[in-house]
């Protein structure tokens, strides 16, 4: 057994944001951010994925997804939309799936 120190690029992760809801404000966290986070403007977090905490079962199933090639439920559920484009039927759209059916449930939520 040996030790070796670990490569500096290994360490690294991309940035993401966090949104306080009791605030109603959202952060910035990564590298050269401090470790809470630093205060932006929504538009700053765009493109960013959402800070989670993963159950295991979850972990493994976006591993699936990205050696599959297909989006994971969960980072899609976090991405930032317009408020008015339903997430659940975009998603499965996207991964081949017709939602006519749901149009009218979809609807009703707005109301």
């Amino acid at each position: 057994m040996g030790k070796v120190p670990l490569d500096a690029n290994l360490n690294k992760y991309e940035d993401h944001f966090r949104y306080d809801r009791s605030t109603e404000k959202y952060s910035i966290i990564g590298h050269g951010y401090p470790p809470n986070g630093t205060i932006v403007p929504k538009e700053r977090i765009q493109g960013l994925e959402c800070q989670a905490i993963w159950q295991a079962v979850n972990v493994e199933q976006r591993l699936r997804d990205l050696h599959a090639g297909r989006l994971n439920y969960i980072v899609e559920m976090f991405r930032l939309r317009p408020e008015n484009k339903p997430f659940i039927k975009d998603f499965y759209a996207d991964q081949g799936y017709d939602f006519h059916w749901i149009d009218h449930l979809l609807d009703k939520k707005d109301d």
